[in-house]
């Protein structure tokens, strides 16, 4: 019996002794996070009907509508939802450091399961090493997305079938994590997610190009502030570009900031690591609601850099080709020259 089989039938029997579970992801959810909880949701309710599973994660964005299903999670406080209710398992999709469960209330909440001795599952697809919370059951089987460890978890290893409204909302975690399959994964992963892939389309009422057309979709208020930040793009070294955006500047063009992170998003995929002669680079932009805080959307096209180093000594983290962090500086300007700093010490 190999290790992801045991941890599947380890899972399959928490599951059993269960009644009341909760599901959650890291705050701020992207797509393929809360397309984990809703597929989890889904396959929960479908194969162990005697359960009662509340999904709630913290700061929904109202942009990821698109996703099927996106009203079946509730945009709440996680710490709430546990005080108010009790639960026999705990699982928490797509992240496994503490401070990313809540903006606010990630140490309460730990106090919380830890004290209550809640079991608690993680499943995840990011690097182990950035792990720093304790769980009974850790799963993580393919680097790609959560979504495909869920795949490969419920479908290959708990032979679970997959519907169609699972398939549909699995694939849309998977187009978006791989970016549409531009991110370069080692061999065995790009090997496995295009098999599993192939077997989603088989039952997905949505084809990858309907997917694609849902979240490649976007307003002329982000593409006002898309302008902006591709006006600020300078290239370091010949093969770092970085672009920055100020609350001023925002001001001044009169744009809606409240599209200020589908327009970061947008240019770190899209833009950033392919200008001139880069083949890696950074967003940067601030929290609006946050003082003296921005966030560092870092990607890269080589394999001779990968950006989740550069992001884990800011207290962040992600893949070789995709990672982010948050910096607690008083202008943009220190932000970059703290990631410049870093960048250049990598290159020497």
């Amino acid at each position: 019996m190999n290790n992801a089989t045991k941890l599947a039938q380890d899972f399959e029997k928490l599951l059993s002794q269960s009644t009341t579970v909760l599901l959650t992801c890291h705050t701020g959810a992207d797509i393929d996070a809360l397309s984990s909880v809703i597929a989890t949701k889904k396959l929960l309710e479908q194969n162990y009907p005697n359960l009662d599973i509340t999904a709630v994660s913290e700061r929904i964005p109202a942009s990821l509508s698109f996703i099927p299903s996106y009203k079946e999670v509730k945009n709440g406080s996680i710490l709430q939802t546990l005080e108010k209710q009790q639960f026999d398992l705990v699982i928490v999709l797509d992240f496994s450091q503490w401070h990313l469960a809540s903006k606010t209330d990630a140490t309460a909440i730990q106090e919380l399961v830890t004290k209550a001795g809640i079991p608690f599952v993680v499943i995840d697809h990011h690097p182990e090493e950035y792990k720093n919370l304790e769980s009974d059951i850790y799963i993580n089987l393919d680097s790609t997305s959560t979504c495909t460890s869920l795949f490969i978890l419920f479908s290959q290893l708990l032979q679970k079938p997959i519907l169609p409204e699972v398939a549909q909302v699995l694939l849309y975690g998977i187009v978006a994590d791989t970016n549409r399959f531009k991110y370069k994964y080692n061999a065995a992963s790009q090997a496995t997610i295009f098999r599993i892939v192939a077997d989603l389309l088989e039952k997905s009422p949505e084809s990858i190009e309907d997917i694609a057309r849902q979240m490649d979709r976007f307003d002329s208020e982000v593409l006002k502030i898309v302008s902006l930040f591709i006006n600020n793009i300078t290239l370091f070294n010949k093969t770092f570009a970085y672009t920055t955006i100020t609350e001023q500047e925002l001001l001044e063009a009169g744009v809606n900031t409240k599209k200020l992170g589908d327009a970061a998003l947008f240019l770190a995929n899209e833009v950033i690591a392919t200008v001139d002669t880069a083949s890696h680079g950074v967003v940067v932009y601030p929290h609006l609601q946050e003082k003296n805080t921005y966030t560092a959307r870092f990607r890269s096209t080589s394999p001779d850099f990968p950006v989740q180093h550069i992001a884990a000594k800011l207290g962040g983290g992600g893949h070789p080709q995709s990672a982010a962090a948050r910096l607690n500086v008083p202008t943009v300007e220190d932000a970059v020259k703290k990631i410049l700093a870093l960048v250049e010490n990598k290159k020497s």
